[in-house]
């Protein structure tokens, strides 16, 4: 069998054919033919991945040795298929792994936007004035890496990652914070569908009170399933609507015969059926 030939072996052929071997000198000539061949893959799939990185992307780098390990692994088997099906198979891998990285990179280029935003000390005070306004009491500061990224955290005696650490509430006011409120215009009209779905009740009614303290000429309307937000306290009755299952809007001013006073509980008589006509 010659050099060229062992190397097309599989590594069950290759342990099998030294296993066999009998003579001394020939099975070391074919364990360093089959430790060469180990070496060679080993190389081979350095190059790759590097090449891979350098002409794709960092950021991409993952779906490079995916794509290799299903090539290394698939190449020698036998599924009773086609090649050209197999081959298929590793594209339509290829291009999905392609798409949900495509979709990663392109939020961390949004975190990396906003990060950069954040070096402006102005505007770190504005999401720490803004978190504790919410009623999250926080001091907060921002890092540049090493390897040149930046990292938000939390600065109490020492720093701690803020979103390894952060509960999903918060993060999710940031995130807010990060794709409305940062934003240097002033918005006519904001729409917010379940605004509140990670917040604490009373969190919620501070997002309330600060955008209409920071969008006071702005027509907003948000939509919740939170029944405390039902409250003269931050609206009138003729501000807050009960979205039918038809899909009809009607203030609660029109969705009672009572004449709604401030005294009123809106919550108590939403619960209570006063308004179920309308639901």
């Amino acid at each position: 069998m010659t050099f060229y030939q062992e190397l097309q072996l599989s590594s069950t052929g290759s342990k099998q054919l030294i296993k066999n071997t009998t003579d001394k000198k020939e099975k070391r000539r074919h364990i360093l033919i089959y430790n060469f061949k180990v070496y060679l893959v080993m190389v081979f799939c350095v190059a790759v991945v590097s090449l891979y990185s350098k002409f794709i992307g960092n950021d991409n780098s993952v779906v490079g040795v995916t794509v290799l390990l299903a090539v290394l692994v698939l190449r020698q088997a036998d599924f009773g298929i086609r090649t050209t099906h197999g081959l298929a198979s590793i594209a339509g891998i290829y291009a999905i792994l392609m798409a949900g990285n495509s979709t990663m990179s392109y939020n961390k280029r949004g975190n990396e936007s906003f990060y950069e935003s954040l070096e402006n000390k102005e505007r770190l005070q504005d999401l720490e004035d803004f978190l504790n306004a919410m009623g999250i009491e926080c001091k907060l500061d921002l890092q540049k890496l090493p390897d040149g990224t930046r990292e938000l955290y939390f600065a109490h005696n020492k720093l701690i990652s803020f979103f390894e650490n952060a509960s999903s509430g918060t993060l999710a006011l940031v995130n807010l914070y990060r794709r409305l409120i940062a934003r240097a215009w002033d918005a006519s009209f904001i729409y917010l569908d379940e605004f509140d779905a990670f917040y604490h009740y009373e969190m919620a009614d501070q997002v309330i009170r600060f955008f209409k303290r920071r969008y006071p000429k702005c027509q907003m309307i948000m939509t919740s399933h939170n029944t405390n937000l039902m409250t003269n306290r931050l609206m009138r009755p003729d501000c807050l609507f009960i979205l039918s299952r038809e899909g009809n809007l009607t203030a609660l001013c029109n969705a009672t015969q009572r004449e709604l006073r401030e005294g009123h509980n809106l919550e108590k008589m939403y619960i209570s059926g006063e308004f179920e006509k309308y639901e």
